[in-house]
């Protein structure tokens, strides 16, 4: 992977967004890109020496390494912090690397994300990357009792609290521990998908949660506010709704949102490479 500096940032940040990155191994697999999508991993694989990221695309990336570095300074002594975990499973490797097991088997996982996320509500790839994580612990003799995951919300603004936003930059949650058998059973899906992608000529398409897709939504607009007075995932609930609100004689109209793969467009480093996205912008 070329990593590009189009905006000339300084040297230690284009040093320090290259430090972490990896091009994917055949058979060995960490738990992020286990529970991600394999056409992404496979099309890295393939494409490594061809893919382009520029050093502003990653400083985010950057923000979230340098909060756990200091989580991890500030952790008492007899917790488990950053340990690299490794399991064999039907012929792979298996890789983690928690944040944090306390002295009372409490696993904290931290993420700096955004607010938008947070409006998104729980997802369900953390709750499954906090599972996986509680199953590589136990494997190495350590008992998982309970598990949150503490986020950070990068881009919260005060003035903006109300409603569904949230009231405060930080919110924590806990994660339901599934059995373990239940976690291995998934764990093992998981590495056959992977498997089926780096044997098989075909992929298989990106899930719409791995796309990160939005579906098309019908918002409520008051004359003269840009944020939207309710937003509806139909046009006819939508409608629905301005015939049985009571309007106070205020002008309101219908703005249609139209869907988008969010990670396809923004975020995807290998969407050049893939067919998938291709028939996606033919529409």
């Amino acid at each position: 992977m070329k990593i590009t500096n189009k905006f000339n940032l300084p040297l230690p940040l284009v040093n320090a967004v290259s430090a972490d990155i990896r091009k994917p191994e055949p058979m060995r697999i960490s738990c992020t890109e286990l529970i991600d999508s394999p056409q992404i991993r496979i099309l890295k694989m393939r494409r490594w020496d061809e893919i382009e990221q520029d050093v502003s695309e990653l400083l985010w990336a950057l923000l979230g390494r340098a909060v756990h570095s200091i989580l991890e300074q500030s952790a008492h002594e007899n917790c488990l912090v950053e340990e690299t975990l490794t399991a064999v499973m039907d012929g792979w490797t298996v890789t983690g690397r928690p944040d944090l097991l306390d002295a009372n088997g409490i696993l904290h996982d931290w993420k700096v994300t955004s607010v938008y996320s947070f409006l998104l509500s729980e997802k369900q790839t953390w709750n499954n990357q906090v599972n996986v994580y509680a199953n590589l612990y136990q494997r190495h003799g350590f008992e998982v009792k309970e598990a949150y995951i503490n986020a950070i919300l990068r881009d919260w603004h005060k003035s903006r609290v109300g409603g569904d936003y949230p009231e405060r930059p930080f919110y924590e949650k806990k994660v339901e521990l599934l059995d373990n058998v239940l976690v291995t059973d998934y764990i093992r899906g998981r590495l056959n998908l992977h498997w089926q992608a780096e044997h098989h000529g075909e992929l298989d398409d990106c899930t719409p949660e791995e796309r990160w897709a939005r579906c098309d939504t019908w918002a409520v607009m008051k004359k003269g506010k840009k944020r939207a007075d309710r937003v509806f995932n139909t046009e006819k609930d939508c409608n629905r709704y301005l015939e049985n609100a009571l309007l106070g004689g205020q002008t309101y109209t219908i703005q249609h949102r139209p869907g988008e793969n969010i990670r396809c467009e923004k975020y995807c480093v290998v969407k050049q490479f893939c067919n998938q996205y291709v028939e996606i912008k033919k529409g």
